[in-house]
């Protein structure tokens, strides 16, 4: 994280180094990937570690729907008011519409924490599927991949947890009642970095998945909305259904941050002596580089 300095005082823009690391530009939850130590589980903490700003957090991909939107912490991400062709050749008699949040830095899978808000999931039964997914993906690796959605398959509404986006073997499911649908529900994401599981609880009823690529350090996180009805249905649609939802927090439920060392760095990125430390001036550029431990007592 780069300062202007102010005054030629190193010390104390080592000292707003500190706090910069959890406040400014990167936001916390996300920037913090990379600390040292390894979160016990839990799901409470004495001290707030996150964000409850979503564009602090994330990126939004219009995907192949021109309707969707970011707008604070409220997200717009399919309607079926777009009779766009479906992008899988496999629903090729079916418009579609998808749009994803995904997470601007990856998130630490060695440590706990919670993504909270509130989401809406419309579907009517000329409809081929509706659907919020949630994925965590490390490079290529999907860590988790799965759907909060009424499917055509699989007994209708459901939260359940695939090996990945085009891989429709079940891993875990949870059967959900219709009433949690066309009506906006809590949604809580949970991982708990112990065991490497993930649980989703939408409206009260919850699944989880432990994942075998549990060596994987961090991985991104994306919300995605979609869905898809048959083109000859499209004008029998009654209004509009869609998939979207607001934002409330992102944090670490047990992170308590210890700063282990702090680093000035030249604009070569190089590691400062201390006599150049001493001769900074006013307007000078510096880097400076933290680093953090999770020192939760539990």
């Amino acid at each position: 994280m780069k300062h202007h300095l102010k005054r030629p005082s190193w010390y104390r823009l080592a000292a707003l180094g500190l706090a910069a690391a959890l406040c400014l530009g990167s936001p916390p939850v996300l920037a913090l990937a990379g600390e040292e130590g390894e979160a016990p589980g839990g799901d409470s903490s004495s001290e707030f570690v996150g964000s409850n700003t979503l564009e602090e957090i994330f990126n939004y991909d219009d995907g192949n729907f021109p309707g969707g939107y970011v707008s604070g912490n409220d997200m717009h991400l399919a309607d079926t008011s777009y009779a766009i062709p479906h992008w899988s050749p496999g629903y090729s008699d079916n418009n579609g519409v998808i749009s994803t949040i995904n997470s601007k830095n990856m998130v630490s899978l060695r440590a706990d924490w919670q993504f909270e808000g509130n989401f809406s999931i419309e579907y009517m039964d000329q409809m081929t599927y509706t659907t919020l997914n949630i994925a965590l993906k490390s490079g290529s690796t999907y860590c988790f991949f799965a759907r909060v959605a009424h499917l055509t398959y699989n007994n209708g509404t459901q939260i359940t947890f695939f090996p990945s986006n085009i891989d429709q073997t079940i891993c875990a499911t949870t059967k959900l009642s219709d009433s949690l649908l066309n009506g906006e529900q809590k949604l809580t994401v949970s991982y708990k970095a112990s065991t490497s599981t993930l649980t989703i609880n939408f409206g009260g009823t919850e699944c989880s998945y432990q994942t075998p690529h549990g060596d994987e350090e961090k991985a991104t996180l994306s919300i995605m909305g979609a869905c898809s009805w048959p083109k000859s249905n499209h004008d029998s649609l009654d209004r509009v259904y869609s998939v979207g939802g607001t934002f409330s927090s992102t944090k670490y439920t047990h992170y308590q941050p210890q700063f282990v060392s702090t680093e000035l760095l030249d604009e070569d990125g190089n590691t400062m002596t201390d006599a150049e430390k001493m001769a900074l001036q006013d307007g000078d550029v510096v880097t400076v580089r933290s680093t953090v431990k999770n020192n939760h007592p539990e």
